[in-house]
């Protein structure tokens, strides 16, 4: 199985960022920080993680706890 496509991915991001789709943007964001933490990168995944985290808490996302969760895991949440 390969990871995403980071080139697709930062466009979806983009896309999501001009049109102000939040929940969109933390599923993205999400997806990167899986990508970051598949490629070792803890630092990587955590700021993405946090952003999924502030995107899906704007919006109401139930994925909000599930985020904050791997941010507690990895020492990067109170």
């Amino acid at each position: 199985m390969t990871g995403p496509d980071l080139a697709d991915l930062d466009r979806r991001i983009l896309a999501a960022h001009k049109a102000g789709r939040g929940r969109d943007l933390a599923r993205a964001y999400a997806e990167a920080a899986d990508a970051a933490a598949a490629a070792g990168d803890a630092d990587r995944e955590a700021f993405f993680l946090t952003q999924a985290y502030v995107f899906a808490l704007d919006t109401g996302a139930a994925e909000a706890g599930r985020y904050a969760a791997r941010l507690r895991a990895a020492g990067r949440h109170d």
